[in-house]
């Protein structure tokens, strides 16, 4: 009897340890997350467009990403990609889609160039960003952390060009931040996601050409070798290179 119950405790062990834990399918990683979307984002209570709306979320407001094992399937909402992910905003939970949100601090709602895009960063997390001006010239750095990873990085000869890099971020929601720091194209701010191929967008100077093939976005005057907006994803992050000059 006794080797009866002690068969059966190890049998209970051995499957307890072959077996994963009951919480495990619970598990979410938290994560925060910008809205982008101008001037609001929905959070509904489900999934998808038809679901109740909770509450109106505005431009600029941190929500906290709850990312558990099964994401939703990639869907579009209009012509833009994207998923639907349950976040967290003050007291409320609910579902949004994440098109419209960014890994970092976006712009300013009244932007005023991607150096100011830049400058937000300094609140976002664990970074030191280190800016000085010169004759003129923008120069900014930031200094490595948690392993040396890459965090933000500017370079230009002038505050009316250079780079940012934006980890960890996708270029949707890159493109629809991005477009409203151009100062010399206030037409930007009112494109939408754009088709895959070419597009005319008008502008106080003449038209620009947009741009989009596969992971790559370009705004360009017509005949000008540097494009005025450049969107790069990569392996990591979305890279992002301007210049302030319209035609």
């Amino acid at each position: 009897m006794r080797a009866a119950r002690r068969l059966l405790v190890c049998w209970a062990c051995w499957a307890c340890f072959l077996s994963p834990p009951l919480w495990a399918a619970d598990l979410i990683t938290v994560e925060p997350r910008w809205v982008v979307a101008m001037p609001d984002l929905f959070l509904r209570a489900a999934p998808g467009q038809d679901a109740a709306v909770l509450a109106s979320v505005p431009y600029g407001a941190q929500l906290t990403l709850l990312s558990g094992p099964d994401p939703q399937p990639l869907t579009r909402v209009g012509s833009v990609p994207g998923r639907w992910v349950r976040v967290r905003w003050d007291t409320r939970s609910g579902w949004v889609f994440d098109a419209w949100l960014l890994s970092a601090r976006p712009p300013p709602v009244h932007c005023d160039g991607y150096a100011q895009w830049a400058e937000r960063w300094r609140p976002a997390g664990p970074l030191l960003v280190e800016m000085e001006s010169h004759d003129g010239a923008l120069r900014t750095s930031s200094r490595d952390y948690d392993g040396g990873q890459r965090l933000l990085q500017v370079e230009g000869q002038g505050p009316s060009s250079g780079e940012l890099w934006l980890p960890g971020a996708q270029l949707v929601p890159v493109w629809f931040a991005a477009r409203r720091c151009h100062r010399d194209l206030p037409q930007l701010r009112a494109a939408s996601w754009p088709a895959a191929g070419h597009a005319s967008l008008p502008s106080s100077g003449g038209a620009v050409l947009l741009r989009r093939q596969r992971q790559q976005i370009s705004v360009s005057a017509p005949g000008a070798g540097t494009p005025l907006l450049q969107l790069r994803a990569e392996d990591e992050g979305v890279l992002l290179a301007w210049q302030d000059s319209a035609p």
